[in-house]
C-alpha cells in the first residue's frame, strides 16, 4: 500500500514542477496533507528509495511555502507551518537514512537525482 501511495504522491509533484502557475492554497494544502498522512502513517515501512522520493517531495514543499509565508495575507502563518513540518520530516528522513549507512552526499546526490533529466 505504500508504495503506490508513495508513487501516486511523487508522480503529482512530477506534474507540480512541470507546471507554470502556482497551485491555489486549497491544492496546496490538500497536497501538503497527503504527504503528512502518508508519513504518519507509512514512515517506519518504507523503502530507501520511497524514502527519498518522499525527501524530495518535502524540500519542494518546504521551499514552496516558505516563499508563500513571505506574502503579506492570511494564509502566511499556515505556509510557515508547512514550511517548518516539511523541513522537520525531510530531516527525519535525512537522518534515518544516515543511521542505515547512507552519507549526507549520497541523500544529497539521490535526491537531487530525483528531479534530474525531468524523471
Amino acid at each position: 500500500m505504500a508504495v503506490k501511495k508513495v508513487e501516486e504522491i511523487f508522480t503529482l509533484m512530477q506534474g507540480f514542477t512541470q507546471m507554470t502557475d502556482e497551485l491555489t492554497f486549497n491544492e496546496f494544502s490538500a497536497y501538503y496533507q497527503d504527504v503528512m498522512d502518508t508519513l504518519q502513517a507509512d514512515y517506519q515501512n518504507l523503502t530507501n528509495e520511497e524514502l527519498i522520493r518522499v525527501k524530495g517531495i518535502c524540500t519542494i514543499m518546504d521551499i514552496n511555502a516558505q516563499s508563500r509565508a513571505g506574502h503579506k495575507d492570511d494564509k502566511r502563518k499556515r505556509f510557515q507551518k508547512m514550511s517548518e513540518k516539511s523541513r522537520f520530516w525531510g530531516d527525519a528522513i535525512k537522518t534515518r537514512m544516515l543511521k542505515e549507512g547512507m552519507t549526507s552526499d549520497e541523500v544529497v546526490q539521490a535526491e537531487a537525482a530525483l528531479w534530474a533529466d525531468g524523471q
